[in-house]
């Protein structure tokens, strides 16, 4: 009986514990949460918020948008809104790209689908722009405690485009996609109108920083291309228009973006020395200043092989931090490169030297430090050794200098001993 009762007990725990585990959390949401937009244009989305039947009287969200691809107009907050008081005034921050929100709902609130705010965007770049809750973000539970809720923060994505061309069609041998970025400062462009050139007096066109500028309605060309040779790093936009019947037409944008500068210099940070069948944990981070940063790759040889070995040969791609293990004993050169988007690349080596015991430690570094090492490294590791040897020896020289006390302690106390019999001698 008592087995039965406690299997049933167990049963009915379980599926207490389950029944809860599947209730759905509470979820902020954008709507739309997706779309395509130009360059230039305009767009809208909602902040929702679904209970899913909890009561809710504070919600703190803080919101991260890209502020190279979007800007906030303003947060629109109407009548429609369940917030009913504001503790903050939504904020906006355009420069690092963040939106603040912090509101009350007088008695709790339980809704599916209840309006927080309406966000107006304009699209200043192309791309792809992110809307994220900041780790900060959450909403506390009408329970006269203030908890904390479990929350589903469900962000949005949208492209953003240039928008089509409204003069001559622009196309590039030498940056053919306008979402890519290239190692390449000389720059090959020609154009062409979609309903011919006849009648065409000629083109104004321009290159600049800014993506919506107009040319002058001045001639500069009447062929069909130009080149552009050695152009700064960083983002650039050819705008050109029609001449034509003594009109000129519409302008068309053409993206450019370049980058020939390799990522900043960055240094590896893992250890000199490793004991044999211990882990190598290897950290590193790099920047790059125009393009952003790509992907890692690595490569550990024994350096021996070093000098057999093509510079470009064994590397893989890995993410930091990274973990080697069972690396045989030896010294192995460590180089690890970062690769920026438009496949340039900055690379740091170090060596590093994997022993078996602290014998065998000091026998390899002393034989390195007499052969292998070059004259200038010399004196730069020798203060290494000086440490290695007194650690190894300290017990054994305080030891004995502990033994040499004792002694001298002993020799004293003779002589003091001998001092009072020969005073009582000659009394």
């Amino acid at each position: 009986m008592k087995t039965v009762c406690g299997i049933f007990f167990f049963g009915f725990l379980f599926f207490s514990t389950s029944k809860q585990n599947c209730l759905a959390a509470v979820s902020l949401y954008f709507s739309p949460a997706q779309g395509v937009f130009t360059q230039g244009s305009t767009f809208e989305t909602s902040l929702f918020l679904n209970t899913e039947g909890e009561s809710i009287n504070v919600i703190d969200a803080e919101i991260l948008f890209p502020p190279d691809k979007i800007q906030l107009i303003s947060p629109s907050v109407d009548q429609k809104s369940i917030i009913d008081f504001w503790i903050e005034q939504p904020g906006v921050d355009n420069h690092s790209g963040k939106i603040k929100f912090l509101g009350g709902v007088l008695n709790g609130v339980n809704t599916k689908s209840g309006l927080i705010s309406k966000l107006s965007f304009r699209v200043k770049g192309t791309g792809s722009a992110f809307l994220k809750f900041s780790d900060s973000s959450k909403i506390l539970a009408n329970d006269g405690k203030g908890s904390k809720v479990s929350v589903d923060f469900s962000g949005a994505l949208y492209d953003l485009i240039l928008a089509p061309p409204n003069g001559p069609e622009v196309v590039s041998s030498s940056h053919p996609d306008q979402g890519l970025w290239f190692a390449n400062r000389d720059v090959s462009l020609s154009w062409f109108n979609s309903d011919g050139d006849n009648k065409v007096e000629g083109y104004s066109y321009l290159i600049s920083d800014d993506p919506l500028e107009n040319p002058d309605n001045v001639v500069d060309e009447k062929r069909g291309s130009v080149f552009y040779k050695d152009l700064d790093d960083g983002k650039h936009f050819f705008h050109i228009k029609t001449l034509r019947d003594g009109v000129w037409g519409g302008t068309t944008h053409y993206s450019l973006n370049i980058d020939k500068s390799s990522p900043a210099e960055f240094s590896v940070d893992a250890p000199d020395f490793i004991a044999k069948n211990n882990q190598l944990v290897v950290k590193f981070f790099a920047t790059d200043k125009f393009s952003g940063i790509d992907h890692y790759e690595m490569r550990i040889i024994p350096l021996r092989e070093r000098d057999f070995l093509s510079p470009d040969q064994n590397f893989f791609e890995v993410q930091s931090p990274y973990i080697f293990s069972n690396l045989d004993v030896g010294e192995y050169e460590l180089e690890v490169r970062c690769y920026d988007k438009a496949g340039n690349y900055s690379s740091s080596r170090k060596t590093i030297t994997v022993n078996n015991s602290p014998l065998n430690f000091i026998s390899t570094s002393l034989f390195n430090y007499h052969y292998n090492y070059p004259i200038e490294k010399k004196s730069e590791n020798l203060i290494y050794y000086f440490l290695i040897f007194g650690i190894i020896f300290s017990p054994f020289l305080i030891r004995r200098c502990l033994f040499c006390r004792e002694k001298m302690v002993s020799q004293k106390t003779f002589f003091s001993f001998l001092r009072e019999k020969m005073k009582n001698i000659f009394k």
